[in-house]
């Protein structure tokens, strides 16, 4: 899952497990292909410590938790409406199950524009990471260039097969958290499921 392109309040959140989701994620090798990710960020190919392991876990557990308190509540972004809507200011949310991704409507903050649940995502791409041949040319060609560098593409199992939504996060760094807690709430929603 999350591999490259080949052509992506407390009050609720009791129930879920950051430590496993940490542990999870820790464990999980397919995203790295084998390469253990130090505290540093960077990738070796030695495996991590007893006390790196520890402090990435902690690392871990505090980002998906900040992440899922901001997200049950909104983050603000924009959502490409493909089909001539273009590129609206909205945002993006997540139940406090922490279940289903949401794209809030621009029109009618009570309307979703995309519901997802967060086991049926199946890759997350990134236009800087990535590159501009996995997205749809017509929502690559509206974005300024820095704009470009935030652009992320959603792709899930739907009711009628694969679907796909494209956002533009706020920032680098909300782009990177959105990413790296997606991929650990992925692990963990689909090792319940399974």
């Amino acid at each position: 899952m999350f591999n490259r392109c080949c052509c992506a309040d407390d009050a609720g959140l009791s129930h879920v497990s950051p430590r496993v989701q940490a542990e999870d994620a820790l464990n999980q090798n397919e995203p790295y292909r084998g390469q253990s990710r130090p505290i540093n960020g960077s990738y070796s190919e030695r495996s991590l410590t007893a006390q790196e392991k520890e402090q990435e876990k902690a690392r871990l557990q505090t980002l998906v938790n900040t992440f899922a308190r901001q997200a049950v509540k909104g983050c603000p972004c924009k959502f490409f409406r493909e089909g001539g809507g273009g590129l609206l200011a909205t945002s993006y949310c997540i139940d406090k199950g922490l279940d289903r991704l949401m794209i809030m409507s621009p029109d009618n903050s009570d309307s979703r524009e995309v519901t997802c649940t967060i086991s049926s995502i199946q890759d997350i791409y990134s236009l800087i990471e990535d590159g501009s041949a996995c997205f749809p040319p017509e929502v690559v060609n509206v974005l300024r260039p820095d704009e470009q560098q935030l652009l992320l593409m959603v792709v899930y199992q739907g009711n009628n097969g694969k679907m796909r939504f494209c956002i533009v996060e706020e920032s680098c760094e909300s782009r990177d958290n959105f990413l790296e807690c997606l991929r650990i709430l992925c692990i963990y929603s689909q090792s319940a499921v399974g």
